[in-house]
Parts: structure tokens; sequence; C-alpha cells
């Protein structure tokens, strides 16, 4: 189907400016939504961290030196002490292996809600898309029509002239034409919005700039798996999940905090104060230490009740996120298949008012119909069409939508 440019909108409405491609649209939209940039700063950030958490598994070794007093009970040492000192953990529950884990979920849920909202903006870019591809094959068919009433105002007017007709036929078209009109302002007053909504997505966009219709978004293709396979493989269920292993992984670090640690820990250097040069120390010292905890106040305790506490809330989050998204593509696949035979439906109309109409306009000419009859015919074949330009829209916008949950 011929699509009519969307310069005559842009003429119409005192406009003149160069086309912008879907893809040139998408990629300034990414590059200048801010909350997408923050999401990517948070995702370095965290990646950043993961890597960091390697230190957890390696010995730290620390430079120490400066003035020391210890009493024992035979004996006082002052002076000055300088040495290296190593500690490496050897066992804590787990804790390391856990908080290392938790870093990585961090990141794959961060990866996820970035890759959801750039979904979400390309559904809304798409959006505002086939909303202007919906105006301009409006604003094609009110030309087509345009042109049809035209020629039936000159068929009545030698009806009228002729005595064969009165200038009811003429009003009839008058009608139709004072409907045309209203229809083409309520086009403009929603490209108007259309441009507003783009606007607010594409900040740098300007008045001066506007979308190319010809190039329309592919809509992704929609799955025929069953809404339960969908569902398992929805990023928001995923993301959920992720979130529930997130708290599973936190509650060991509590645990972790009830058990004893065992420490390797070595010094080397002037470990005893002394008033001498500290640098000419040779000591050393070397311990396997474990320590245990026994007083905090309750601060481990309740932490790892919490902990508990909040596995239990993820858990049932998770499991309220799964029925939520099955029921979300349940609807979009029952809107999609429910449109989808209405779009056939609509075609076979379409075809049969295009033949009512030319038999209607056949027999208008001859007499046999009257101008009440030509104008339902000429209103029911576009209004079809009208409809099919709609439908096609509303069912790429569902296939967004359900790609808006994978």
């Amino acid at each position: 189907m011929k699509k009519f440019s969307i310069s005559l909108i842009l003429v119409s409405l005192g406009l003149n400016a160069q086309a912008m491609t879907w893809q040139e649209a998408e990629t300034r939209l990414y590059s200048s939504n801010k909350e997408l940039q923050s999401l990517e700063a948070q995702l370095k950030a965290q990646d950043m961290r993961t890597k960091s958490s390697l230190s957890l598994f390696l010995p730290d070794i620390n430079a120490k030196g400066g003035y020391q007093d210890e009493q024992t009970r035979e004996d006082m040492y002052q002076g000055y002490v300088g040495y290296l000192e190593g500690q490496w953990n050897l066992f804590n529950g787990g804790a390391d292996s856990a908080r290392r884990t938790t870093l990585k979920l961090e990141q794959r849920i961060l990866d996820l809600e970035l890759q959801r909202k750039k979904k979400i903006l390309r559904r809304q870019l798409a959006e505002v898309y086939y909303g202007l591809w919906v105006q301009d094959e409006s604003l094609r068919l009110w030309k087509e029509k345009q042109d049809l009433l035209v020629q039936q105002r000159g068929m009545a007017k030698k009806k009228i002239n002729a005595g064969l007709s009165s200038n009811v036929d003429g009003l009839e078209i008058d009608l139709e034409e004072n409907m045309a009109e209203a229809e083409v302002e309520s086009f403009k007053h929603t490209k108007e919005r259309l441009w507003a909504d783009l606007s607010s997505l594409v900040p740098d966009f300007s008045g001066e700039t506007v979308v190319n219709t010809q190039d329309l978004p592919p809509a992704p293709l929609f799955p025929q798996e069953s809404a339960e396979s969908l569902t398992q493989k929805s990023s928001l269920l995923v993301q959920s999940q992720l979130i529930e292993e997130q708290a599973r992984q936190v509650r060991k670090e509590r645990v972790a905090e009830l058990i004893p640690t065992i420490d390797l820990t070595t010094s080397y250097g002037r470990i005893t104060p002394e008033y001498s040069n500290p640098l000419a120390g040779n000591e050393s010292k070397v311990a396997v230490l474990a320590t245990w905890n026994l007083f905090s106040g309750g601060k481990n305790v309740n932490n790892f009740r919490a902990a508990r506490l909040e596995v239990e809330s993820k858990t049932r989050a998770a499991e309220h996120e799964s029925r939520r998204v099955y029921a979300a593509i349940t609807s979009l696949r029952s809107q999609y298949m429910e449109k989808d035979h209405l779009r056939g439906l609509l075609k076979k109309r379409e075809k049969f008012a295009k033949s009512y109409y030319d038999l209607t306009l056949s027999e208008y000419r001859r007499g046999i119909k009257n101008s009440a009859d030509l104008a339902s015919a000429t209103r029911g074949l576009y209004d079809t069409r009208q409809k099919l330009i709609s439908i096609g829209t509303e069912i790429a916008l569902l296939s967004f939508k359900l790609d808006e949950l994978m």
C-alpha cells in the first residue's frame, strides 16, 4: 500500500524538516536518556566491585611502624617497632564465597534492569513511530476520500441541474466533507501530541526534526510457545529469582558470623618495642588463630533472623512475579489472537465494502440509489480501511509489549 508522505502534514502545519530514521531516533534515545546512563554507570561500578571481591580470597600484607608501650607480667617494653604483617583467612564459614556470589548476582540483576529499560524505551519510541504512521495513512485515506467526494459532487450537480435530484445530494456531500475536515483537525492535534511524546523521549529532539514513517521499526515476532514456557524465560521472573538467590547468599554470610573463623598470621621485623633502630630487627612470628565472637549485643543473631525473613519475603515475591508475568503474557496472547482474527475479518469486510461501493456508485449514476446510499457506502468503505490501519498498529505494538517482558 502506497504510503502518504509525512511532508504533507508538515506543510499543513507550516513546518519544513528533514526526516529522522528509526535507527537514528533509537540511537539518540539511548544516548540521551539519563536513567539509562545512570544504570550503565551503576553496572560499571558493580563490575568493579565484583572484580575487587577476588581480594577476599588473597592474603593481606601490611607494613606497620611506630611507637609502642607494652607491659607484661614479667617485663615492660617501650620503643619503636617496624615490621611486615600478613594475614590470610583459612576458614570463615563460606562468608567470602557468599559475598562474591552476592556481588555477581547484583551485577546480573543490574544488567537485566538495563536491558529491560532499553526495551521499555524502544517500545515507547515504537508507539510514537506507529502513531505517526497511522496519522500518515489516515491522511492518505482522507485525501483519497476527498477525491471521491469531488467526483460525487460533480455527479450530484449534474443530476440536480437535470432535475433528477434535489439539493439533498449536495448536502450529503457537504456533511461528508465536514466530517472529513474534523478528522483532519484531529490528525493534526494527535500529531502535535506525538511530537511532544517524542520530545520527552529524546530531549535533544527539535521541532525542525521529524521522523520518517516510511522506516517503521520491525515488530518482534510474536512467539508461539506456551504461556508457561514464556513465563520461565521472562527477564522479570529471572530477575526476581536472582534477587531471591541473592537473599539466600546474604543469609549464608549471616550464618558465617555465628561460627569461628581461622586465620594464618605472620610478622617479620622489629616486633618487640626498642629504642634502637627498628629497621635492624629480624624477629618473626607465625600463628594460626581461631576467633569466635562470644558477644555482640545480639547483632549477629538479629542479622541472621532478618536475613532469614528476607529470604522468605523474596521467595514470595518471586512466586507473585511468576503469577503476574504469566497473567500478563496470557493477556497479551489473548489480545493478539483476538486482534489478528479481527484483522482477517476486516480484510474480508474491506473487499465486500469495496464491491458494495462500486455497485452503489453504479446504481447511483443510473438513479436507482440515492445520495444517502452512496454516502453510507463511501463511509463504510473508508471506515473499514481506517480500522485496518489501526488494528495493524495495535498488533505490532502488542509484540513490542511482549518483548518487553522477555
